[in-house]
């Protein structure tokens, strides 16, 4: 959805405040998307939360997702990973899926 890839388009352009009031005014806006793009905007709550060092907030974004998307193997793995974070790992490269191919940018300093 266009929401989405505006999202996804500032958070590569590290704009993550920007992204996310832009995902949250969707989630909020009441319109009822589809279950897999419901699923796919929380997710990229989740990822821009992550890149603004909320990690509880970003594994509960991706818990969420789950509820519209379940078994979804992208947000299992983001969940562990902010777990993981949460008891004191270190911030990886992360790779994050577009309509048209991966692209990995690096977590915030």
């Amino acid at each position: 959805i266009i929401v989405n890839e505006a999202a996804q388009a500032l958070l590569f352009s590290h704009r993550a405040e920007e992204a996310l009031v832009l995902v949250e005014r969707a989630l909020a806006s009441g319109r009822n998307y589809q279950d897999r793009q419901h699923a796919l905007l929380l997710r990229t709550r989740g990822f821009a939360l992550g890149e603004l060092r909320r990690y509880a907030e970003a594994e509960q974004a991706y818990r969420d997702s789950l509820v519209y998307d379940p078994g979804n193997g992208g947000a299992l793995n983001e969940i562990r990973y902010y777990q993981g974070l949460q008891r004191g790992g270190q911030p990886t490269t992360v790779e994050m899926s577009t309509s048209d191919k991966f692209r990995k940018t690096k977590p915030p300093v």
